[in-house]
């Protein structure tokens, strides 16, 4: 059961986030000067993201949905229990990597504060993909 709900709360959890990316790689632009890190000095975005890098960014997430559904394929076609088992683990850490962030712009360690990015990624994605990251951890050790 805590696997179904790992595995579920994965998936409906990153479908949003895919979605956005989506449509920031089609040329929206509503909440993307909240998602890239800024220069608190000037407000300075630190890069500015190429469709087809969004768009990469939504394939991995959309691979790593794949990834914790698999749980609900049985044994997996492609890969062993044991390889799907060590590919969960690396998405765990990556993850939770991203939740730690660069000590710098990124994540919990993060020192530059008061940017809009900041705020945000202090309430929602931080926590969020440490949760995806736990999540995946779970769904490893199962």
């Amino acid at each position: 059961m805590p696997f179904d709900l790992a595995a579920l709360f994965i998936c409906t959890g990153l479908t949003p986030v895919v979605l956005f990316h989506l449509y920031w790689a089609s040329g929206g632009r509503k909440g993307a000067d909240l998602v890239i890190p800024t220069r608190p000095k000037d407000g300075t975005k630190l890069f500015e993201p190429k469709p087809l890098a969004t768009l990469s960014v939504a394939a991995f997430l959309v691979a790593m949905g794949l990834l914790a559904a698999s749980k609900w394929f049985g044994q997996p076609l492609v890969v062993s229990a044991q390889a799907l088992s060590w590919l969960q683990m690396g998405a765990g850490v990556i993850f939770s990597a991203r939740a730690l962030g660069d000590f710098h712009h990124i994540g919990f360690s993060k020192r530059v504060r008061g940017t809009p990015f900041a705020w945000w990624d202090d309430r929602l994605f931080s926590p969020f993909v440490l949760m995806i990251g736990i999540a995946f951890f779970i769904l490893a050790w199962e």
